[in-house]
């Protein structure tokens, strides 16, 4: 009587049985290694005991063994954090920014003309608007020079 071949999806389920749940996991056409996140070739058993002794793999499960056991809480890979979070962090955060208000305010000083008080409010005065893609000191310091200029050129430095 000829051999009957077993199912893919059952064959999976017995390699995650046998090699433990918590070091692989399947969802019945793939093997996946949850220490390294990489996917296993299932074809024969000997492909599964040759990835579960390299080195890379064993230092991939002590580090995920010690992260659960001092955190308590699963720690998603360094790959699937820059695909899945990183993006989604810095956009909201360059959202925050461009959506916030960037001014300037110079304190009151010795004019040629007349003398501005400091413990009264001045008069505020728009210099420029600009949006800015990056917002670091020297990107606020060539906007403000800038504008500076402006208003010397345009003799509005008594103001």
């Amino acid at each position: 009587m000829p051999k009957v071949k077993s199912k893919p999806s059952k064959k999976l389920i017995d390699l995650v049985n046998e090699y433990g749940s918590d070091i692989s996991s399947t969802d019945n056409t793939v093997l996946f290694c949850k220490g390294c996140g990489k996917s296993i070739n299932h074809e024969k058993k000997y492909f599964v005991y040759q990835h579960l002794q390299k080195a890379k793999h064993k230092s991939a499960t002590k580090k995920m063994k010690t992260e659960k056991k001092y955190t308590k809480q699963h720690i998603p890979s360094e790959s699937s954090l820059r695909k899945n979070y990183i993006d989604n962090n810095f956009n909201n955060v360059m959202d925050r920014t461009r959506r916030s208000i960037l001014w300037e305010d110079l304190l009151p000083m010795w004019s040629s003309v007349h003398w501005k008080p400091i413990n009264q409010p001045s008069k505020e005065y728009l210099l420029t608007s600009e949006v800015l893609e990056k917002s670091n000191s020297s990107t606020i310091a060539q906007l403000f020079t800038s504008s500076l200029a402006c208003c010397i050129v345009a003799r509005r430095h008594k103001i």
